[in-house]
């Protein structure tokens, strides 16, 4: 997600090959949630967990929850602790 601002509601979806993101500083999971770098990917195991009930479900579905809950249940001053700064992110669009 982009978007240069503090607002949930003002991100975009966007792409960066990982490459850039690494050229950039860019810290996988905390500064870009759901990114890690291909070297650092795993696999998991995770069969007993399905078949104890284990659900998934699709990624625009967590999206909305999660845009919902900055929306509508987010309490006041609370403050975003992920996420890349948004003076870093303006400087790669050449707003920096």
């Amino acid at each position: 997600m982009a978007g240069g601002g503090t607002d949930p509601g003002d991100a975009h979806a966007g792409a960066a090959a990982q490459e850039f993101l690494a050229e950039q500083g860019v810290a996988s999971w905390s500064e870009m949630p759901l990114w890690v770098p291909e070297a650092l990917r795993q696999t998991f195991a995770n069969g007993r967990a399905i078949a104890a009930g284990l659900t998934f479900r699709l990624i625009g579905d967590t999206i909305r929850a999660k845009l919902s809950w900055h929306q509508e249940v987010r309490p006041a001053g609370y403050t975003l602790r992920t996420g890349i700064a948004p003076e870093k992110e303006a400087a790669w669009h050449g707003r920096g």
